[in-house]
């Protein structure tokens, strides 16, 4: 992937990469206070990365609702 996208000028690109919250239903009530967003309902952060064939290279999913996008990234096994 990253010499495909090296060869269209774009170095080091990896492809698209998406952080989307989905809400947790059945979050267990001794995590509630880690997994809870400003709106009292609880989150979990899964993170994608995808080529330009939508095929998944990278998923990371179990980062807390309550972190923003780039704490999701620091602490994902990707970087």
């Amino acid at each position: 992937m990253l010499e495909r996208n090296a060869a269209r000028g774009m170095p080091g690109c990896i492809g698209s990469l998406d952080c989307s919250p989905r809400e947790w239903a059945a979050c267990p009530n001794g995590l509630a206070w880690q997994y809870q967003s400003h709106k009292k309902r609880r989150f979990i952060v899964m993170k994608t990365v995808c080529d330009e064939d939508l095929y998944n290279c990278h998923f990371f999913i179990g980062a807390p609702g309550s972190l923003n996008v780039l704490i999701v990234l620091r602490i994902s096994p990707l970087y």
